[in-house]
């Protein structure tokens, strides 16, 4: 198993820092560390390490107080885990938060074939699902994988939350599949150059215009259909 080193910082927190607002957000960040995967349908199966749990538990205590928090995981083991920690980490530090509860049943919708266990672990795959040489029966291409993440977290947010405009965060624990489409289709960001590590990911901000979307400092402001 690759070296990893326990996190001391976290990359979502220092980009909530940076928000002068305090109007409702939707977090989506990659699960914690988890163990290596096999190479087929097993995955998902695979939970995160010790380690992960640490972390997790660890970003949970550093999420603001002045908020609620709404959790929900992708339907995986390893971010129903994630999410469950990082409730404990919250409400360890006095924070309200609800029941974290699955929205997906595996990956999500924009998988489509069992053969995406296979092409995942090709060192040429995201150069491939970038350029759109994936088959679309297996995967769709990124900017419509993120038009239904999208969807998916704002019907989400809307359903579930109590008070979605203002001092409410509803963080979704995913993988590093959806950060890298919605980065890419909403700020242009490569994985080659703005990979996504464990536990990382972006702050979404539903406003009147439409939806700001933060990472790494870097921010835009888009409408749904700007990912169709």
């Amino acid at each position: 198993m690759t070296l990893y080193h326990k996190k001391e910082q976290f990359q979502i927190i220092e980009d909530l820092q940076q928000c002068q607002t305090t109007t409702g957000k939707i977090i989506i960040i990659r699960h914690a560390h988890r163990m290596e995967l096999p190479l087929d349908a097993r995955q998902i199966n695979i939970n995160i390490t010790l380690q992960g749990e640490v972390d997790a538990e660890k970003l949970g205590a550093m999420l603001p107080l002045a908020y609620s928090l709404v959790l929900s995981y992708s339907g995986i083991i390893r971010t129903q885990t994630t999410a469950e920690c990082i409730a404990n980490g919250f409400q360890k530090v006095g924070g309200v938060v609800q029941k974290p509860f699955a929205i997906q049943s595996q990956y999500g919708s924009y998988i489509h074939s069992n053969q995406i266990y296979q092409w995942g672990v090709i060192s040429t795959f995201l150069k491939q699902w970038l350029t759109g040489t994936i088959p679309q029966e297996i995967l769709d291409p990124p900017h419509k994988a993120a038009h239904k993440l999208l969807v998916m977290l704002l019907d989400t947010q809307k359903s579930n939350c109590h008070n979605p405009k203002e001092k409410e965060i509803y963080l979704h624990v995913g993988h590093d599949w959806d950060i890298i489409a919605l980065q890419y289709a909403g700020l242009n960001f490569h994985p080659d150059i703005h990979p996504v590590d464990f536990l990382e990911g972006l702050i979404l901000e539903k406003k009147e215009t439409g939806i700001k979307m933060l990472r790494h400092g870097h921010c835009s402001s888009l409408l749904p259909e700007d990912f169709e």
